[in-house]
């Protein structure tokens, strides 16, 4: 019997202990996120639920130069955003920003870093006082080479899309008089994916579409609801660029393609 008693001891206390293990690694994990300014500050800028369509993530990261020319060139590359992550603080590890587009499945984040205006020496003392109060009178060259330095960091998180049927990405504009907005024909193309069916049969942006085969393009879903009817086939496209009207002839791919 006491030899029993032992054992039940002994596995009860395994069982704890492998208990209090996932909970500390579930804490770990946690404060790790937390810890990640990237991931907290994130913010999804996509409706669809889109993600990489890779089994096994491992995203690339690029420095991005100016963003409305890199989201423009990315939607051209066949991606779409996913959403991005905004906030300034002191000198961060890029290495945060790929981790956050791992966790959240996108094939590539493109990471702006711009330092801001430098703290005050004022400032810079009474921080550098109360981290050498907090290090024993201690601060490292590290901590007085960042003192003050403050960064404005954007990342961008981008999945690559399936082949595409006709290849636009487009906006609806509205034109303003007296201050009353209404919606203008057509729809803007502000991308073409490259060597898509729209690439192929010339489209550029900056076209207005204006008809698919018989259907009006008036909003967004009339494009959407042409092309799933034309699918597979080639079709009359009008458009205008520079308010020129022009018509085209477009093979669009197919789903089962």
């Amino acid at each position: 019997m006491p030899t029993l008693s032992i054992d039940l001891n002994l596995k009860h206390a395994y069982l704890l202990s492998g208990f209090l293990l996932l909970i500390t690694l579930m804490v770990f994990q946690h404060a790790r996120a937390e810890d990640n300014p990237f991931a907290t500050n994130y913010y999804p800028q996509n409706n669809a639920g889109l993600v990489s369509m890779q089994a096994q993530v491992e995203p690339q990261m690029f420095r991005g130069t100016k963003q409305v020319d890199d989201n423009t060139s990315m939607l051209e590359n066949g991606f779409d955003l996913m959403g991005s992550s905004s906030f300034d603080t002191g000198e961060t590890s890029p290495d945060l920003a790929l981790a956050h587009a791992k966790t959240i499945k996108a094939d590539q984040v493109l990471l702006y870093a711009k330092q801001m205006t430098s703290e005050s020496n004022a400032s810079k003392m009474q921080k550098m006082r109360e981290m050498a109060k907090e290090n024993g009178g201690k601060v490292s060259e590290k901590v007085l080479a960042n003192s003050g330095k403050r960064f404005k960091y954007t990342a961008t998180y981008w999945a690559k899309l399936p082949p595409p049927l006709l290849g636009v990405h487009i906006v609806k504009l509205n034109a303003v008089n007296n201050g009353e907005a209404t919606p203008e024909k057509g729809l803007k193309l502000i991308a073409v994916i490259k060597d898509s069916p729209a690439a192929k049969a010339e489209l550029m942006r900056g076209d207005v579409l204006m008809t698919i085969g018989e259907m009006k393009l008036d909003k967004p879903d009339d494009l959407f609801k042409a092309v799933a009817q034309y699918q597979g086939q080639t079709v009359a496209v009008t458009y205008e660029r520079e308010q020129v009207p022009m018509t085209a002839k477009v093979a669009l791919n197919s789903r089962k393609q």
